[in-house]
């Protein structure tokens, strides 16, 4: 069966601002400097684990801030997030062309699908697929 695979953030959901906002404080939270803007946007997307480094992070520092974030920004994503304009009507002619769908996502699986319930999508995927902290899982 033909699939078609979306990633969440920047592609069904609106979240940058939300990311970026609970990113920032978790950065300060741990003690390091907020990079600003422009390069907290490039943290959009790809795994904490590996984005964080290249800001100067240690690895514990990385560790504590992931913490932080996922503590402030877990509990209200799936509120706070926004679809993209013209995302259900997609989703509907994806599946009424009989195409199976999924997502990919660097965001915790658990998070990713409590925020496409909350946002009435999770039904249209056979299948939203994220990491897993617990099990070691980093990335899509």
């Amino acid at each position: 069966m033909r699939t078609v695979l979306f990633d969440l953030d920047g592609t069904l959901v609106d979240s940058a601002a939300l990311i970026t906002e609970h990113l920032a404080g978790a950065l300060r939270a741990v003690g390091a400097e907020d990079p600003g803007p422009a390069a907290l946007m490039g943290l959009v997307g790809p795994p904490f684990e590996t984005a964080l480094p290249a800001f100067g992070l240690t690895a514990e520092q990385t560790a504590a801030a992931i913490l932080h974030y996922r503590s402030t920004y877990d509990p209200v994503a799936a509120q706070q997030s926004a679809l993209f304009p013209g995302i259900p009507a997609l989703l509907e002619k994806l599946d009424a062309a009989g195409l199976r769908m999924a997502v990919a996502t660097s965001k915790p699986e658990r998070t990713a699908t409590r925020i496409a319930v909350a946002l009435g999508i999770a039904e249209r995927f056979a299948l939203i697929g994220g990491s897993d902290p617990a099990a070691g899982r980093v990335g899509k």
